[in-house]
């Protein structure tokens, strides 16, 4: 071995590519990755737990669920199109009541 190709003073291992880091990942194994992509894993890692805590407290409360029949269906229609007649021709006066023409006629 030359000495240019000394490896006296340096760690044992591969080298370091360039803007990676050597990391170890939740299952043990080792990755080179990126440096920031560090902190997006962690996030990622956080919302997993935050995810399945939450779903944990969910799954232990009551799950009432609601089921909207075909009579509630047409009762929801009907005040649909209710509210969608007063919207159009509402509680207005007409145009002949705005004018005075209503009282004129009948004097």
């Amino acid at each position: 071995m030359s000495a240019s190709q000394s490896t006296a003073g340096h760690l044992a291992g591969p080298s370091a590519p360039a803007g990676l880091v050597l990391e170890r990942l939740p299952n043990g194994e080792l990755a080179w990755l990126r440096a920031e992509l560090d902190r997006a894993i962690a996030d990622a890692d956080q919302l997993e737990r935050d995810m399945a805590r939450l779903l944990d407290r969910r799954n232990g409360e009551s799950d009432v669920r609601y089921v909207i029949t075909d009579a509630g269906r047409a009762a929801l229609d009907a005040d649909r199109r209710a509210r969608a007649m007063e919207a159009l021709f509402g509680p207005w006066p007409t145009v002949a009541e705005t004018c005075g023409l209503d009282q004129q006629g009948a004097a």
